[in-house]
This record gives C-alpha cells, sequence and structure tokens, in this order.
C-alpha cells in the first residue's frame, strides 16, 4: 500500500539514514545511526569503535542475557590491544564483551 493510500505523505527517506528521535531502545539495532560508533552518536563512540564490534556485541550481550534482540546497548568502550572491551547494559544487567574491530566475540563475562 502507498503511503498516500493511508492518508500519510511520502517519506524522502531522510529519516531511514539517521537516528530517529522517537525510536524505542528496543528498535535501535533497525537504525544504524543509533548505534553509536563512528558514525553515530552514544558513549560507545568517544572511541570510534567499528559498527561491526558495537552489532556483534549488541547481539552477544542480547543472547548472553536471554533478553529480547535489541535491548542491549553499549555504555562505555575502551581499546585491549587489537581488540575492544565494551561496557553492555541490558536491562539492570551489565556485562563485559571483548570483541575484534572486524566483529568476532572473543569473550563476554557477567559484570
Amino acid at each position: 500500500m502507498k503511503p498516500r493510500a493511508c492518508g500519510q505523505k511520502g517519506s524522502s527517506g531522510t529519516a531511514a539514514r539517521g537516528c530517529p528521535p522517537d525510536v524505542s531502545e528496543a528498535d535501535r539495532y533497525k537504525y544504524p545511526a543509533c548505534q553509536g560508533g563512528a558514525t553515530g552518536g552514544g558513549p560507545a563512540a568517544q572511541g570510534n569503535v567499528p559498527q561491526a564490534a558495537l552489532s556483534a556485541c549488541m547481539q552477544r550481550a542480547d543472547e548472553f542475557q536471554n533478553a529480547r534482540r535489541g535491548t542491549s546497548v553499549a555504555n562505555g568502550a575502551e581499546r585491549s590491544g587489537p581488540n575492544w572491551v565494551l561496557t553492555m547494559g541490558t536491562g539492570q544487567y551489565a556485562s563485559r564483551c571483548t570483541v575484534s574491530g572486524s566483529g568476532r566475540v572473543v569473550s563476554i563475562d557477567p559484570m
């Protein structure tokens, strides 16, 4: 169904390129610009964490804490040799995710 058919204006596509201001934490994984890293904001952007590393740790933290996909967020990041160590928040739980820049999770541990 075309957007105009349901009474809404068509989109120029600009919202898909950025992080919508009203996106929920659970849906942030759908928007790369909401993920932090080199292209977005957020606490993990402080070290220009590669998007592949952020995505891998977010997914692994969700699985580790048995949470719904898109629940975990990166609250901090630091370099550790060739890898990144991300502090992940999943609801009331926290974990530490060690990941390569290409997105290979080395380990995930509770905090």
